[in-house]
């Protein structure tokens, strides 16, 4: 490990970053956090610019959080034990805010967590380069590489199989926004539309062809452009229309996917009846300029 880097760890006052400032990065144990303590020389000593009482975020800002500041602060043990020690903290801390909620044995915590893990972490990491101005290039870099390890590690043992997936359902994720929106429509799901969809999502291991979980906007936008093929877009006349950027929806894309709606028979009866309107919808498209 670098010098700068382990003076992070042992929360040392010093004024050799890379800025020349003289800071103590001191480490929030309930947070998980650094925070840069600013200092002053004064008749040749270091005296905080802010007394202990009265520092707080804003006269001492954070700078270092999630797997970067842990990794700081567990420097020395092996990259695999830090990651598995942080991951396991950071999703018993998640149970046993979930586990008490109504519904939550009907979850699978296990899985709701790496998708929200995930995504915080890359929020976390982007968060961490403020931190920066105090290191050497190369030492950020060091810094970087094992958050990107960390990120392909929790993949890896943690996140959806995305193959098994793929070979098993043979869904991609327009097909189950497809899904979701018959479902939704037939009040098989309730809810605020975009946190079910949130939940469906983590339950039906939605995943885009990187194997990663689809997100909520993607999804939601995925939706959108579906049901517009489906059905069409009423003009000023209430009369339907078609057009390049919505065009008809293929009556076989629907098919498909009849077998995870049929839990519902509103649903599946829907999808049947727009199957049949879907193809006089394509053929009389088509004698124009409809691209399947």
């Amino acid at each position: 490990m670098s010098e700068r880097i382990n003076l992070i760890r042992i929360e040392s006052i010093t004024n050799i970053w890379a800025n020349n400032k003289i800071v103590r990065m001191c480490y929030d144990q309930s947070n998980g956090w650094y925070q840069a303590i600013k200092l002053k020389e004064r008749n040749g000593e270091a005296v905080y610019t802010v007394s202990p009482m009265e520092q707080n975020t804003t006269n001492s800002p954070i700078l270092i959080k999630g797997i970067i500041a842990f990794l700081i602060r567990r420097y020395g043990k092996s990259e695999k034990e830090i990651f598995e020690e942080y991951y396991h903290s950071c999703l018993s801390t998640f149970k046993n805010v979930e586990s008490i909620k109504p519904g939550s044995s009907q979850r699978n915590l296990d899985r709701e967590f790496y998708s929200i893990h995930h995504s915080l972490e890359k929020d976390n990491i982007d968060f961490s380069q403020k931190l920066k101005p105090y290191l050497g290039l190369d030492e950020m870099d060091l810094l970087n590489q094992y958050a990107d390890s960390y990120l392909s590690f929790i993949k890896s043992t943690y996140g959806p199989n995305h193959e098994h997936d793929q070979k098993s359902t043979g869904l991609s994720v327009y097909d189950w926004s497809i899904v979701f929106y018959y479902l939704y429509s037939a009040n098989a799901i309730t809810g605020v539309k975009i946190r079910q969809m949130e939940q469906f999502i983590i339950d039906n291991r939605v995943v885009t062809p990187t194997g990663d979980l689809a997100t909520s906007n993607s999804f939601k936008n995925k939706e959108y452009k579906m049901k517009n093929r489906i059905n069409g877009k009423e003009n000023k006349y209430g009369e339907i229309e078609w057009s390049d950027k919505f065009p008809p929806l293929p009556p076989s894309r629907i098919k498909k996917i009849l077998p995870f709606i049929k839990k519902s028979k509103v649903a599946l009866q829907t999808a049947k009846d727009d199957i049949e309107r879907l193809r006089f919808e394509v053929d009389k498209y088509k004698e124009n300029h409809y691209k399947q």
